[in-house]
């Protein structure tokens, strides 16, 4: 008997592209912002994470802190595409998709600049990156997050279900 899940997860790629193309794409390798930026006493449920990081090592860096966020299946996704595509994940039912958790961004743009958005410094932006797709408005360096504390929900449990399948599927 072989256990696998009932299901195939696909990921579209959209953020990058493919050498056989004729495309005008650029992309650009961000796997070595790996900011972290713990939580204090006046935030203890608010970090910040750089878009290098992938979705394992933010949950190893938050775990002292009994704080997660949410993630779906792919623990190697980047913090970077996951938190621009909705961050959408096991815990969105009860705290919201990842990017509504999003209290801020650091961003360079086009010209330069680099900027941090919030909803109120500058609404158009924040909703166009969050959501909008990845590399479309800047390059986004980190993402200041209010993470969820797991010791303020003391009777939540989570696990992983696996069902045995027909191997020959």
């Amino acid at each position: 008997m072989v256990i696998r899940f009932l299901y195939e997860v696909v990921y579209g790629g959209h953020s990058s592209c493919s050498a056989n193309e004729v495309v005008r794409t650029m992309q650009i390798d961000v796997s070595s912002i790996e900011t972290f930026t713990a939580p204090t006493d006046s935030y203890p449920t608010h970090v910040t994470l750089g878009v290098g990081l992938v979705l394992e090592q933010a949950l190893l860096l938050l775990k002292p802190y009994d704080l997660t966020i949410a993630i779906g299946i792919c623990k190697s996704v980047g913090v970077g595409g996951h938190f621009q595509t909705s961050a959408l994940g096991m815990l969105t039912k009860n705290f919201a998709i990842g990017m509504d958790r999003v209290v801020s961004f650091r961003i360079a743009l086009y010209d330069g600049r680099i900027e941090r958005v919030t909803a109120e410094s500058n609404k158009d932006l924040y909703l166009a990156v969050l959501g909008g797709g990845a590399g479309s408005w800047g390059v986004v360096l980190d993402y200041h997050i209010d993470a969820i504390k797991g010791g303020d929900y003391t009777h939540a449990k989570k696990g992983l279900y696996l069902w045995p399948c027909n191997s020959s599927l």
